[in-house]
């Protein structure tokens, strides 16, 4: 487990949980329950977490519930190669979709035909059959 000072962070730059969200590219929600310890965050959310607020992963995370809580969570022997923050760039935030439907389903520089109908797909597979028989006779 590991505690966090995302709140103290947080508050201390005067920024809102749904704007730090949209930088780090997760929902506000996670940020609520990241700052109340409901959930561990991946590796990647503690990278890009650090990155925004310019400082290193163990000034805002430690280890908690041992007698080493004391220390930090990571070390230089930690990362490969001596890599540091520095070395990794944060992800661009991505933007978060408030609509459920699909996406379409045309290739990129495709426009999209919609049918503006009122007549069903079954209706008019019906009529299609019905004009192609002569006389309406089956």
């Amino acid at each position: 487990m590991l505690n966090n000072t995302v709140a103290k962070w947080r508050r201390g730059k005067k920024i809102s949980k749904a704007h730090l969200a949209r930088q780090i590219g997760v929902c506000r929600s996670y940020v609520t329950k990241l700052e109340q310890g409901k959930l561990q965050p991946s590796g990647e959310v503690m990278f890009r977490i650090a990155a925004y607020f310019k400082v290193r992963i163990e000034d805002i995370f430690e280890r908690a519930g041992s007698a080493g809580s004391q220390r930090h969570f990571f070390s230089a022997n930690t990362l490969p190669n001596g890599n540091t923050l520095s070395t990794f760039a944060p992800a661009p935030a991505r933007p978060v979709r408030r609509s459920v439907a699909a996406p379409p389903a045309c290739p990129a520089g495709v426009e999209a035909v919609t049918d503006r109908s009122l007549v069903g797909p079954t209706a008019k597979v019906v009529a299609s059959l019905s004009r192609s028989k002569p006389n309406g006779k089956s």
